[in-house]
């Protein structure tokens, strides 16, 4: 029996994968996790998509210059220098360089790009978002790892004190104060109590996976992490009625701000279909013509005498597009309605939220002040049963009720500790953004 325990104690010993070169700190978790996500990445690279985006937009004020050369050769019937058709091969040489610049598009480059200004923001709002629902998981998973672990440590504490009341119960059998038959249920509650470890040491393993998944942590390599250092729990001192002042400043209320702006200049995107276009540009061309009937000047020759300039000023006037110009402004304007209409449920769902983590943190604060005076009473009746069953007053039942109750009231103590905590630690992440 005594080495069945043994085994246990290693095998979960082993479950937890401790290693004494590191343990990892919540805060370790927290930048760990925000470093690996793979959710944040994309956010990071849509972040990058879209300042891509918006070089593109400012580049678009820049004139364009453009090259051009070809070469031209006929056989068969080909244009003489008489302008008539001949049986003759020629050759046809063209060389031109234009340039051209958007005066005027109807400000649409110019509202594209504070658009595209207020997407970015938007982004980077909503990686922030992202990184602090990653949070969130890493802290409920943080937590729920040390609860395991302690409730480990009681069905632990649970086998050590059967352990005990199975010498207790030999000594009161030796003296004749009670029948071997109690001994058999003293056996059969220290079996209980070693499937509780076992099972206790599979939910630790459980939790540890579910927070390495979380943190996308490389399987190969051990993990542990380290108690809080802070294990004192203390009371939430932040009033409900000042709430109101930190949730405007969460990044989810940032993105919808962003999101609206953006919306509001498609608008006026939209319009600049309504404005005429105003370009100007300028080219240079030249050309060679040869042909086997005639010789004619040479190459270079014929390129300088053939050298043409140009300049020109284009505008575009749009009369009549099928509307499509009235539509795109309409449905901008609805999706500037849409967007208004999901801020305002941003924020509530927000403060909702706020107000809730804030209120549960008090229950969890009361849960756990009513289970640890629970424990201080259940102690005491256990430590007066055990005097009792130690001098034959009480029987194996009595005492494996008490210790019950014992086990339970300290796995709730346990549940309410680690649940008050993180509540305390998920408010503080509603209250304190950067």
């Amino acid at each position: 029996m005594k080495k069945r325990i043994v085994i246990t104690i290693f095998l979960a010993s082993i479950g937890i994968h401790l290693t004494a070169q590191q343990l990892w700190s919540l805060e370790d978790c927290l930048s760990y996790a925000k470093l690996h996500s793979i959710e944040i990445q994309e956010q990071a690279n849509k972040k990058r998509l879209l300042e891509i985006e918006g070089r593109s937009l400012r580049n678009s004020r820049l004139p364009t210059l453009t090259a051009n050369a070809s070469q031209q050769m006929d056989f068969g019937r080909s244009l003489a220098s008489d302008n008539t058709y001949q049986n003759t091969s020629a050759q046809t040489t063209a060389l031109s360089l234009s340039s051209e610049l958007l005066v005027f598009s109807g400000f649409d480059t110019k509202y594209s790009i504070k658009k595209n200004g207020y997407s970015q923001l938007a982004s980077e709002a909503e990686k922030k978002v992202t990184a602090f629902n990653l949070a969130l998981k890493v802290v409920e998973c943080y937590y729920q790892v040390l609860f395991q672990r302690e409730m480990l440590s009681i069905a632990l504490q649970q086998v050590e004190q059967t352990r005990r009341q199975e010498a207790r119960t030999k000594v009161l059998i030796e003296n004749g104060k009670i029948a071997k038959a109690e001994l058999q249920d003293v056996y059969a509650q220290l079996a209980t109590d070693e499937s509780s470890v076992v099972e206790a040491q599979n939910n630790l393993q459980m939790s540890l996976l579910e927070l390495v998944q979380v943190m996308e942590f490389s399987p190969q390599e051990t993990f542990d992490i380290q108690p809080v250092r802070d294990s004192l729990v203390v009371e939430a001192s932040v009033p409900i009625d000042t709430l109101a002042r930190w949730w405007k400043c969460h990044p989810e209320i940032t993105r919808a701000e962003y999101l609206q702006k953006a919306a509001e200049t498609e608008k006026r995107v939209a319009r600049a279909g309504y404005y005429p276009k105003v370009s100007v540009g300028a080219g240079i061309s030249t050309n060679s013509y040869y042909t086997s009937a005639y010789a004619g000047n040479s190459f270079f020759h014929q390129i300088g005498d053939n050298l043409q300039k140009t300049l020109y000023v284009s505008v575009s006037i749009p009369l009549f597009n099928q509307h499509t110009t009235q539509h795109k402004i309409r449905e901008a304007a609805i999706n500037v309605e849409n967007v208004k209409l999901a801020m305002e449920q941003t924020k509530k769902t927000l403060y909702k939220e706020i107000e809730k983590a804030w209120f549960n943190l008090q229950a969890a604060y009361g849960t756990y002040r009513s289970a640890k005076m629970a424990v201080q009473a259940t102690q005491e009746s256990f430590r007066l049963v055990v005097e009792k069953y130690r001098i034959g007053k009480s029987t194996i039942y009595e005492y494996n009720q008490v210790k019950l109750k014992l086990t339970e009231a300290l796995s709730k103590q346990a549940q309410a500790k680690y649940s008050c905590l993180m509540r305390q630690k998920i408010l503080h992440l509603y209250l304190h953004q950067e």
